[in-house]
């Protein structure tokens, strides 16, 4: 298998929590089926995602974000192939960017 990292951003213009949760699950069921793993981050308006995988999934992953709708102005940000993956744990890790902000407050005190 060739493995592949993928970076994308997209524009979602602001969505509600259970929006956001139905993507978090969608994202970690299709993921774990497929042997992708990752991390999205969802911010006001935006996302932010790393997909690692094999090359034929994360292309067809990408072709599936692609044609839904929340995602607007996709732009991919990195995309290659890579010696490991860094979230080998996670089918997919999802998270918000004021967790993100909750946690560093606690990290630095």
């Amino acid at each position: 298998m060739q493995l592949t990292r993928l970076v994308y951003a997209s524009h979602h213009g602001g969505t509600s929590e259970e929006a956001l949760r139905d993507i978090f699950d969608r994202s970690c069921s299709n993921n774990e089926k497929d042997g992708i793993t990752g991390l999205l981050i969802a911010g006001e308006e935006d996302f932010l995602q790393l997909l690692e995988g094999g090359r034929t999934e994360v292309a067809e992953c990408m072709m599936r974000i692609m044609k839904d709708d929340r995602h607007q102005r996709i732009r991919i940000l990195l995309a290659g192939e890579t010696g490991s993956r860094l979230f080998s744990e996670w089918s997919m890790r999802c998270m918000t960017t004021a967790q993100i902000r909750r946690k560093s407050r606690i990290a630095t005190g």
